[in-house]
């Protein structure tokens, strides 16, 4: 079983993702599952929920990292 974990913005783990192929076969052997299912609709996030995110030193990187792209792309094209 291939488990995947998420994780905050901390690093702390907040829940596991279990491929569907096999929640199907541990439902089947432990009925009382179902019980526990309920479909929950996404939370809607805005860009701005993600700020700080990540730190503003790897936000420079980043962005220096686009304009040396972009200007690669313009001298490369023209």
């Amino acid at each position: 079983m291939a488990l995947q974990y998420l994780s905050d913005s901390n690093g702390k783990p907040t829940a596991v993702v279990i491929p569907i192929q096999d929640w199907e076969m541990l439902k089947k052997k432990h009925e009382d599952l179902s019980e526990l299912e309920e479909i929950v609709p996404a939370k809607k996030q805005k860009p701005s929920d993600f700020r700080g995110s990540i730190s503003k030193k790897m936000a420079r990187e980043m962005n220096q990292y686009v304009e040396k792209s972009k200007q690669e792309w313009d001298r490369d094209i023209f």
